[in-house]
């Protein structure tokens, strides 16, 4: 039994995770500054909304915190998905 599935075709993980092909404007990739506009305005209406409840030293902890947790399960799901890890303790050979 194969351990990969079959993929759709294309480069949209949306169209990845339910392994059938999207058309229209859901299926088109979104561009690298669409993006970051969006993750800078998201970060600051966060960084806003903490410092106004806890303070800005705490908010601006709270910020940070937040930021980094997010880039460590980030960079941990690419470290354990892709196949250059040194070992393998979950997969499954049988």
């Amino acid at each position: 039994m194969s351990r990969h599935r079959k993929q759709a075709q294309g480069d949209n993980w949306i169209s990845t995770t339910l392994n059938k092909p999207i058309g229209g404007q859901l299926g088109k990739k979104r561009s690298k500054a669409f993006v970051m506009t969006f993750a800078i305005v998201g970060l600051a209406f966060i960084w806003w909304l903490f410092t106004s409840e806890l303070g800005f030293k705490a908010g601006s902890g709270a910020t940070v915190f937040l930021v980094l947790a997010l880039l460590a399960v980030t960079w941990q799901h690419k470290v354990l998905h892709s196949g250059k890890r040194k070992w393998k303790a979950f997969d499954r050979e049988e």
